[in-house]
């Protein structure tokens, strides 16, 4: 019994000395943590009209965000997309999109903006309907000009495309662009 009792102290003596121990400790905020960013380069435009590697660094130097390019770049917009030249490889010819069509048996299905080929601007996969196919397109942002890049037949009708760490992200697939060309990296999409 009184081994008992001798544990029972022990256990009472160690919880107390514990409270004690932690009841004068101040708990950390932010200032006194390291705050790390990654090497990842994905430029934004701050508040304060600088152009930071990433969105880390820009809130580490205490500037909001006000794009999620670099500062000095143009946007691509729709309109840009919709007048410009595109190869169609059902047809194997050049055509010259006004307002998004063509002959009206060609036009814009969707389109997603996002940084296609690393260079901290944003491009453009637009989803094109030719007589009841899909081709995807790609629309470089060069030097802030919109240049028509490559094409391929979509093997599935797709409904959603996006943007996603320099990947094309459809329903059924996803692609990369590599040099001039589309690649499948996986089948599955969204």
């Amino acid at each position: 019994m009184s081994k008992n009792i001798f544990i029972l102290i022990i256990i009472v003596f160690s919880a107390f000395s514990v409270f004690i121990f932690f009841k004068n400790k101040t708990p950390q905020t932010n200032e006194n943590l390291a705050i790390v960013c990654t090497d990842e380069v994905s430029p934004v435009c701050g508040s304060d009209g600088k152009t930071y590697e990433n969105t880390c660094k820009a809130l580490i130097a205490g500037v909001a965000i006000e794009k999620n390019i670099a500062c000095n770049v143009k946007e691509l917009k729709e309109e840009d997309i919709q007048n410009i030249n595109y190869k169609i490889i059902t047809y194997n010819k050049y055509i010259k999109l006004e307002n998004g069509t063509f002959e009206n048996n060609i036009f814009i299905e969707d389109f997603a903006f996002g940084d296609l080929d690393n260079d901290g601007n944003p491009d453009v996969a637009v989803i094109l309907h030719i007589d009841n196919i899909q081709e995807l397109a790609i629309i470089l942002n060069d030097k802030e000009n919109p240049i028509y890049w490559t094409s391929i037949i979509l093997k599935e009708k797709t409904n959603n495309i996006a943007i996603k760490n320099q990947h094309i992200v459809c329903d059924s697939c996803t692609y990369k662009l590599e040099g001039t060309k589309l690649v499948l990296c996986a089948e599955g999409g969204t």
